[in-house]
């Protein structure tokens, strides 16, 4: 009697879990999701003198989580809309980033726009190598993928966060410039 061979699908979700997918997993999602959170979630002792801001941020936390075990899970179930979910999170960082190279150079900060610029060219890194990667092409086939509701409301949550953000700082940091009035003598 021969062993029965195991499904097509079940070999496949066996393979998610190894090579590069799991790295991407590890390292991109879980790691950088909980470290993007531990970022804003410090910052925002600065941000106590400004009501709307902090609780931008609040949510901005929230919604950075939520979209990490989103994807997380995704990537899992081998779900149709697993790559459009990165897809967004990787999109919103490197929106996200932009910004914080504006606020870095304004306020010449060298530490924050170093981290700036990593945050920035990871977000590409990972937008190419889901794009590009056979194993990502192979476990979720294009022709198959789907851009769900969950990905297009995430999407526009996130990113109008981060457009109400930007304008709060920007508006925030003009406000904190002194002045510049005429000298009588």
């Amino acid at each position: 009697m021969e062993p029965e061979e195991t499904p097509q699908s079940e070999q496949q979700s066996t393979t998610l879990t190894k090579g590069w997918i799991a790295f991407y997993l590890i390292f991109a999602i879980v790691y950088g999701t909980v470290v993007g959170c531990l970022n804003v979630y410090r910052g925002l002792d600065n941000l106590v003198d400004h009501p709307v801001l902090y609780w931008l941020n609040v949510l901005y936390i929230i919604m950075l989580a939520l979209t990490g075990i989103l994807i997380f899970v995704a990537f899992r179930r081998r779900a149709t809309n697993a790559v459009s979910l990165a897809r967004v999170l990787h999109i919103v960082s490197i929106i996200d980033a932009v910004m914080c190279i504006s606020v870095a150079l304004l306020r010449l900060n060298i530490q924050f726009l170093t981290q700036s610029v990593i945050q920035f060219g990871m977000g590409f890194v990972w937008l190419i190598y889901l794009s590009q990667a056979k194993q990502v092409k192979a476990l979720f086939p294009v022709e198959k993928r789907v851009w769900g509701v969950t990905a297009t409301v995430l999407l526009g949550v996130m990113v109008s966060l981060q457009v109400v953000m930007m304008f709060q700082i920007f508006k925030m940091l003009i406000l904190a410039i002194p002045s510049v009035s005429p000298t009588v003598y």
